[in-house]
């Protein structure tokens, strides 16, 4: 009989061997039964400076028309693009960078020579429109702004880039695109994760966490700018075609440093001039509006016979007329002639009529007795 000893001991071997054997069935079947070959292992991305090997924050939305700016009512305006990113700044405002980047740590830190300073500002990154300007907005109503919500009219507000703190849930940063006729808005892709574009007073850049990302944005930056700004030169193009067709026409005297406003103007002054002109005038009567006479008729005469020392009158002149003139010849004994009458035709009438009630209130007085 085996002691107690020995057979744990055979015990203990025969359950190791037996273990090892299974285990080395086990993998050798796993091996040969595999049908797709094993994974090669991939290195990691190598880091560079200023960006981080891992994303900064993890959205669970990644379609821009799911996702809503904080504190802005969503009928307000249009998304296109989201991405996660940080901004950045140039210390050279007005050059475009030439070599490899470089990042300085921040505003507190020294710049070491970098182009590019880190502003601290993170977050998601979204490129998008408002629905309506501020001026569109005071006019108009509210059926227009209903259908304009429902997606049934095109956007024609600001173009801008907005930058959310992930932490805190709040725009942290606004640009507006000047996106307007004449301005020159240019969108670059220095890098496939780096985009560059000017502002009004220093170069800005978007770095960001994920190369897809990165380039779904810039394709939407360029492609929509690119259509705004060729929609902003057709109407340009418009007005003047319309101006030009409203102007004076184009002759040598004309001056070549005239503008188009000022032949409109001229033009329009000589338009008011024309029916200033064509227009009487209520403050009198000019030659140019009196005719030639077209008829006459006799109306009547008066006169003084020479020989004879009468008064010839006309048949149908008025008979006091023609008594005024035979007194006068008879108080004054001279030839009053008829131009003198007439020109103080109210004083000589006055004047008889003062003489006439004169006699009149004499003979009607009682006669004295002797």
């Amino acid at each position: 009989m085996m002691p107690t000893s020995a057979r744990m001991n055979d015990i203990v071997t025969s359950s190791a061997s037996s273990s090892h054997s299974s285990d080395s069935q086990t993998s050798f079947s796993s091996a040969a039964e595999a049908p797709y070959p094993s994974p090669q292992v991939v290195p990691p991305r190598p880091t560079m400076s200023g960006r981080s090997a891992s994303v900064l924050h993890v959205r669970m939305i990644s379609n821009p028309s799911d996702y809503s700016l904080p504190g802005v009512t969503p009928s307000t305006y249009v998304l296109y693009a989201i991405a996660g990113a940080r901004v950045y700044h140039s210390t050279r405002p007005a050059s475009n960078h030439i070599g490899p980047l470089s990042f300085a740590r921040g505003r507190g830190s020294k710049n070491n020579g970098s182009q590019w300073i880190y502003s601290h500002l993170k977050g998601t990154l979204v490129f998008g429109r408002d629905k309506l300007s501020d001026a569109e907005t005071d006019k108009t109503s509210v059926e227009e702004i209903v259908t304009l919500n429902q997606g049934e009219v095109e956007p024609s507000g600001e173009w801008w880039f907005q930058l959310v703190d992930d932490e805190s849930d709040k725009v942290v940063w606004k640009f507006k695109l000047p996106l307007t006729p004449g301005s020159k808005f240019i969108y670059e892709l220095d890098r496939p994760f780096f985009h560059v574009f000017k502002g009004s007073s220093r170069k800005y850049g978007f770095l960001f966490d994920d190369d897809k990302e990165s380039a779904t944005f810039s394709n939407e930056v360029t492609n929509r700018t690119a259509a705004a700004t060729a929609a902003l030169r057709t109407s340009i193009d418009i007005i003047d075609e319309s101006m030009t067709l409203t102007s004076e026409p184009f002759t040598a005297k004309s001056s070549k440093g005239r503008s188009r406003s000022l032949s409109i103007k001229s033009n329009r002054k000589s338009k008011s001039k024309a029916s200033s002109s064509s227009s009487p005038r209520t403050g009198g009567i000019s030659a140019a509006v009196v005719s030639s006479p077209t008829s006459f008729k006799h109306v009547g005469h008066i006169g003084f016979n020479q020989m004879s020392g009468a008064v010839e009158t006309s048949k149908d002149l008025d008979p006091a007329f023609r008594e005024i003139m035979g007194d006068l010849r008879m108080q004054t004994g001279s030839n009053v002639t008829e131009n003198i009458v007439l020109e103080h035709l109210d004083f000589v009438q006055g004047f008889w009529k003062d003489v006439g009630s004169m006699q009149r209130s004499m003979s009607s007085r009682p006669v004295p007795a002797n």
